[in-house]
């Protein structure tokens, strides 16, 4: 599941930039807080965009320049028995 977490502080730019990038999956959320986001505090999320994968435990187990490009399906790959 694609969880999608906003450092916009604006919402309507937020919204149009969920069409804009077609960001298809459902689960989109902000505080609105920009970079003073209780999310992004608690991730220590520092540039965007910033990716974390997390196991069912709640678990990260990868994170950050690991998950860009084809890094994303390796670290699934080594997931997905």
């Amino acid at each position: 599941t694609v969880f999608s977490v906003s450092l916009d502080n604006n919402k309507q730019a937020w919204i149009n930039a969920i069409a804009k990038d077609g960001l298809v999956w459902e689960n989109h959320v902000s505080d609105l807080g920009g970079w003073q986001s209780k999310g992004a505090a608690i991730y220590g999320v520092n540039s965007i965009p910033a990716g974390f994968l997390i196991d069912e435990n709640g678990i990260i187990v990868a994170k950050g320049e690991a998950l860009r490009g084809p890094g994303l399906e390796n670290e699934l790959k080594k997931l997905i028995k």
